[in-house]
Parts: structure tokens; C-alpha cells; sequence
């Protein structure tokens, strides 16, 4: 029987509370390394509101998480042999979580690949979550720890693979609007030449930092709206393009800027407040279409 099925006492939190122990010291180095590339790398400055945004996903739906948990309390109590509270209890599911999740750890230790050992903290913490309080607590609380994966940046070679397509793409949109503004530019790769200056659109101005924000403010939204899931696609495709035509629009700007005003704009004070501009703007705007979706949907929920 799991701990979901009766009032936890002092061996039940002392047990909580060193299962809770062994993952914070087995994924400890992990951990404070995704703090400390928050912490520094403004690309991934965001994750450090993931957990509060976590705490407040739970909060929001205390009362429905709460009135969920306490009716798989009273079938694993009142009908422990029925094929539901089987399901309650579970274990070939989070036995097969852990197992994955510790071996994938053992490979990304041994081998020095952080993102394998950052990866498997999630299924071997949702294993755990499904043995001491049962199914639905893990299925509860699943949503808001993994959202936290957003935090971590993503490897190098697919980094490469993903936004140098939208640097290039960024670089050739910005030139052509230049062109059509009668500013003199030429395109080599992802460097936009100007009379007075230089411009490298680098993965920054590809729309990488708004992308990640945005892809992760779309999970945040697609959890408290009821959208069904080919919508739930459509707003996480509409992140990705919103953020790239933001940034297309902001590395065009700034070479307007730096031809007709002053080149000192292209890494000074309006390149800083153009990328916060591209969240002012992209926000409401996902927001939006997330309205949208939902009138399209008809109010039926998701599906």
C-alpha cells in the first residue's frame, strides 16, 4: 500500500524524507549546474521562475490535486484487490521509470554527458513519486516537474542543427528588408554588412532566447487551458514562429538604426531592450492565439 493511502506518520516521513535525500545527493551536481547556467546564461534566464511557476501550477489546482488524491486514498483503502487500485499502486511502471532513469544516469556519469544525467532525473524522481504516493499523485505533479527540463540549455551539436536555420533564414529576411529601405547591405552567411558596420546575426538574434521562453510560457498555457491536443500543437508551433519573426523584425531594426542613426545602437542600450521588447510583445500575443484556440475549440475542453 502506498503512502497515498493513509495519513503519513513520523516512519512515513522519515522514509519521504530520505528517498527525497538520496535523489538531492544522487542528482545534486546536476542540479546546481542547471542553477548556475540560469543564473549566468541570460538564453536561459528563465529557468530560474520554472519553479516558482511549478509551485504556482500546483496551487492553482490545490483544490481539484487535492480532492484527486484523497479519492485514490479511499479506493486503495475500501477496495485495495480491485484492477483500479492495482493500477493505484502500479509496478512495472515506475520500476521500469527507474531502472531507464538510473541506467541512463550511470551512462551520463561515467561518460561526462551532463544533459544524459539531467534527463534522467526526471523519470527516476517520477518513479519514485509513483511508489511512496501511487499513480495519481505522479500523474499530478508530473506536468510541473517536467517543465522544469525546460531550464536546461540544449547541447551544442543540436543547437547547431536547430537555430543555425533561423540564423540564416533571419539574416536573409533582415537583408531583404534592408534592400527594400534602400539601406546598402550584403549577405555573407549569417553576417550582415553595412557601410557603417558589421552586423552577426548569432543564435541569440535567431530567436534562440525567445524561442525557449515562449516554447516554455506555451506548456505553461496549454496546462491551465483546455485545448485539445492537434490545438495544443498549433500553440506551441505559433511560439516558435512568433519568436522567430520577432527577432527577424529586431535585426532589422537595428540595422536601421545603426545606418541612419548611430552604429553604437547595434550593441548598445537598443540591442538589450529590443530582445525584452520581443517578450512584451511575444506574450500577449501567445496569449492570444491560445483565446483564439480556445474559442475554436468551442469551449469543449481537451480532447
Amino acid at each position: 500500500m502506498t503512502l497515498a493511502a493513509r495519513k503519513l506518520g513520523i516512519v512515513d516521513l522519515l522514509l519521504v524524507g530520505s528517498v527525497g535525500g538520496l535523489l538531492l545527493y544522487l542528482f545534486y551536481p546536476t542540479l546546481q549546474e542547471i542553477a548556475l547556467i540560469c543564473w549566468t546564461d541570460d538564453d536561459y534566464s528563465h529557468g530560474l521562475l520554472l519553479p516558482l511557476v511549478a509551485v504556482y501550477m500546483l496551487w492553482d489546482r490545490k483544490a481539484e490535486l487535492v480532492g484527486r488524491l484523497e479519492k485514490s486514498q479511499t479506493l486503495l483503502a475500501t477496495a485495495p484487490d480491485s484492477p483500479a487500485a492495482k493500477r493505484e499502486r502500479g509496478v512495472f511502471l515506475p520500476q521500469l521509470l527507474l531502472v531507464g532513469g538510473l541506467l541512463l544516469f550511470l551512462l551520463g556519469a561515467t561518460s561526462g554527458i551532463s544533459y544524459a544525467c539531467w534527463i534522467a532525473f526526471f523519470p527516476v524522481t517520477l518513479g519514485v513519486l509513483q511508489l511512496v504516493f501511487g499513480r495519481t499523485a505522479m500523474l499530478l505533479l508530473a506536468p510541473p516537474l517536467l517543465l522544469q527540463f525546460m531550464a536546461k540549455p540544449l547541447p551544442d551539436s543540436v543547437v547547431v542543427r536547430l537555430f543555425w536555420p533561423l540564423q540564416t533564414f533571419a539574416a536573409k529576411i533582415s537583408t531583404l528588408s534592408l534592400e527594400l529601405l534602400d539601406v546598402p547591405v550584403f549577405l555573407s552567411g549569417n553576417v550582415i554588412e553595412i557601410p557603417e558596420m558589421k552586423l552577426m546575426v548569432e543564435e541569440a538574434c535567431s530567436g534562440m532566447r525567445s524561442v525557449m521562453a515562449l516554447l516554455t510560457l506555451a506548456l505553461v498555457v496549454i496546462y491551465f487551458v483546455p485545448l485539445r491536443w492537434y490545438n495544443r500543437l498549433l500553440l506551441v508551433a505559433a511560439s516558435v514562429l512568433i519568436a522567430v519573426v520577432l527577432n527577424v523584425f529586431r535585426v532589422a531594426m537595428t540595422g536601421l538604426l545603426a545606418h541612419f542613426y548611430d552604429p553604437s545602437t547595434a550593441t548598445g542600450f537598443f540591442h538589450t531592450f529590443s530582445g525584452l521588447l520581443v517578450f512584451i510583445i511575444g506574450l500577449p500575443l501567445l496569449y492570444y492565439v491560445g483565446v483564439l484556440l480556445t474559442k475554436v475549440d468551442g469551449g469543449k475542453g481537451a480532447g
